[in-house]
């Protein structure tokens, strides 16, 4: 993920990330799973960011959830990336979370799968891309770089699935997409393990 920074307002927040998590069966709301990414401002309406979150185990110092990144991507210059690796230790059972700024990632900490126990029972939904959010009397933030796609856009790159034995697949076909304003933020299809994402905001949805 390129990443960026913003100047957002009190009670705005914009984010790129890949989320694990299923979905309850009494409410449609009810949601148990982690994200992973970088973000900027804001807080959940439901769960925590963070350090702020019980549970989390920190094994390396390079970077701790809520870290300041610097620097950041420039559209008319360079882009700055951060590569998220996330993925379930068959042994331990743990989700581990891996990190890499400009680099190779490096195992940064994990969830250990007493936080997750009924992930354990149902099917897993994994998606990714931007999430913008603010109240109702503010314009929507930016997303990503600012930029609707594809020309100077914010990106995902180098996409993969790891399955279950360890092993890494491209994901190099469509799969489906959910844009809530396309006047505000839009997402382009995935080709050869790329997609672009983003919007200028300042509009209500």
């Amino acid at each position: 993920m390129d990443v960026y920074g913003y100047n957002l307002e009190p009670q705005q927040q914009s984010l790129a990330a890949i989320w694990i998590y299923i979905v309850g069966e009494r409410e449609k709301s009810s949601i148990t799973g982690f994200s992973v990414g970088w973000h900027g401002n804001g807080s959940p309406p439901n769960g925590c960011y963070n350090m702020e979150c019980a549970g989390y185990i920190r094994t390396n110092s390079i970077i701790a959830p809520g870290d300041v990144i610097k620097p950041v991507s420039s559209f008319k210059g360079e882009k700055q990336y951060i590569t998220i690796r996330a993925l379930k230790d068959k042994t331990s059972g743990n989700w581990q979370i891996h990190y890499g700024f400009n680099g190779p990632p490096q195992l940064i900490g994990y969830f250990p799968p007493s936080l997750f126990r009924d992930m354990e029972k149902k099917q897993l939904i994994i998606s990714f891309g931007g999430y913008a959010s603010h109240t109702t009397k503010q314009a929507s933030p930016v997303m990503g770089s600012g930029f609707f796609p594809v020309r100077n856009a914010a990106s995902f790159t180098d996409l993969k699935f790891i399955d279950a034995e360890g092993h890494a697949h491209d994901i190099d076909k469509d799969i489906p997409i959910h844009q809530s304003s396309a006047r505000c933020y839009r997402v382009t299809n995935i080709i050869s393990n790329v997609f672009f994402y983003g919007g200028p905001g300042h509009c209500d949805i």
